[in-house]
């Protein structure tokens, strides 16, 4: 289950600048690769810097946008 678990949820000091504009962590399902293309076609030509963390992910990659990171399953705070 998800809850709140202050060694991976609580920041005790100033965060850094983000990396990224847009980040989702998700293991891929047909809807949210939908959702995911939407937002692509809906956000072409913008220099937005996206990252989609999960699993199954790899099957969109290929079709998404090209400066789009996908770097895979994630833990913890990462």
């Amino acid at each position: 289950p998800q809850g709140y678990d202050p060694t991976l949820h609580l920041f005790s000091g100033p965060r850094p600048a983000p990396e990224f504009d847009v980040v989702m962590v998700a293991t891929w399902r047909a809807e949210y690769g939908r959702l995911v293309r939407e937002f692509a076609a809906a956000t072409e030509g913008t220099s937005m810097r996206v990252a989609i963390g999960g699993q199954g992910w790899e099957r969109d990659a290929a079709v998404l946008p090209r400066g789009w990171i996908f770097p895979g399953r994630l833990q913890g705070p990462a």
